[in-house]
């Protein structure tokens, strides 16, 4: 136990020393090069995948999806009385438009539209893979971002344009059938509610003041001790690759990129994605992403790994609204799941100046390493069969 919490402490001031990492930042680049020489030094074969991406999709489509959505919630609020069917399609419209924008943020190419910045995905794998074993790909993005609201807030602040949305909506159903006509001091006293969200959202500033302890220190962390402990245990049932990504707070951008340049090399139906990214905060670990790929039941594994090490566990397939580096592997047929924690305060401290190592527990994140080992020891010869 001692050997993992002093070797993820290292870690983590060795990274938080460099300062925020925001995209394009010398922290940003002075933490890749400490990777990869984490990664060289744990004997793995080396790679920097060099790549370009920008801000557009964190805040212009940030400000297009706020000022589209007060929009239509202003428009509704005319045609209410009036025009029910009107206000359905719009309303419609609006609650349709957070899966899809999120499906075109994390899976387009809108972070090559602007000012590029210069970033890199560093691969490590194990040497002389051989290719009648499955694959076990273990993810970290690396970079961080702030932003004038702390997460909890921004929650908050989305949630409730939403679910006025979701309440216009079922109202005009029953105005447009004659069963309930809400007053128009309901219709614009909702309206003005979210309306204040949304321009409160639309005024919120990306900045780079994060030092991003817990938003992915912690992963990083989890990424570069498994690599000094993994290959030996595991190279006789599986191949390993290990890579941090770059840009993930700017839509995904490091692992899409990895998606539609490299994904080839790694068998489809013989390769598991594991991602760690906002763990160590505390509470109950959450795992998004698949449950399992034919016979091999990887949540069930999972989730028998963790409980031994004294963590509760829920699964969700999606986490609505979070996009993580997971994504695009699942949406590539693979099977693919992150780790995750969170709590109200940890929220309050997320993607601010807030994120600090004292947020971290590091006892906690060197359990979380020993039970991920133990996961992927397991999953090496269960995966294998």
């Amino acid at each position: 136990m001692d050997s993992y919490r002093v070797s993820v402490e290292n870690v983590l001031r060795t990274i938080l020393s460099f300062g925020p990492r925001a995209l394009g930042s010398m922290a940003e680049r002075q933490t890749a090069d400490f990777i990869e020489h984490y990664f060289q030094k744990a004997g793995l074969e080396v790679r920097r995948q060099n790549f370009s991406a920008s801000f557009f999709p964190l805040v212009v489509a940030g400000k297009i999806i706020t000022g589209l959505t007060l929009v239509i919630l202003i428009l509704a609020g005319f045609l209410f009385a009036n025009h029910p069917l009107a206000v359905l399609v719009l309303l419609g419209l609006l609650l349709v438009q957070v899966p899809l924008v999120m499906l075109a943020v994390s899976g387009s190419k809108l972070s090559r539209i602007g000012r590029k910045f210069e970033t890199c995905n560093l691969m490590g794998r194990t040497p002389d893979p051989d290719k009648d074993l499955p694959t076990i790909l273990l993810v970290a993005h690396y970079d961080t971002k702030s932003q004038t609201l702390n997460m909890a807030w921004r929650v908050i602040l989305f949630s409730v344009p939403v679910l006025a949305g979701i309440i216009l909506f079922l109202s005009a159903l029953l105005h447009w059938i004659g069963i309930f006509a809400m007053p128009a001091w309901g219709v614009w006293g909702m309206i003005g509610v979210a309306g204040i969200c949304l321009v409160i959202l639309f005024f919120s500033r990306t900045e780079n003041f994060s030092p991003g302890a817990v938003d992915n220190g912690s992963g990083v962390a989890i990424l570069l001790s498994l690599a000094e402990r993994l290959p030996a245990k595991i190279t006789p049932y599986a191949n390993l690759v290990f890579l941090a990504t770059g840009a993930e707070e700017v839509g995904l951008a490091g692992a899409i990129r990895f998606v539609k340049e490299d994904i080839q090399s790694l068998r489809q139906n013989r390769t598991l994605v594991m991602n760690f990214d906002g763990l160590g905060s505390g509470g109950t670990v959450t795992m998004a992403g698949l449950k399992q790929w034919g016979k091999f039941r990887f949540a069930e594994r999972a989730k028998m790994s963790l409980n031994e090490h004294g963590f509760r566990v829920r699964h969700y397939k999606v986490i609505p609204g979070v996009g993580l580096d997971h994504i695009p592997f699942m949406r590539a047929g693979y099977l693919a799941v992150s780790f995750t924690q969170g709590s109200v305060e940890s929220a309050k401290r997320m993607h601010s100046p807030a994120d600090v190592l004292e947020g971290v527990n590091i006892d906690e994140l060197a359990k979380l390493i020993q039970a991920f080992e133990q996961m992927v020891e397991r999953s090496a010869i269960d995966y294998g069969k």
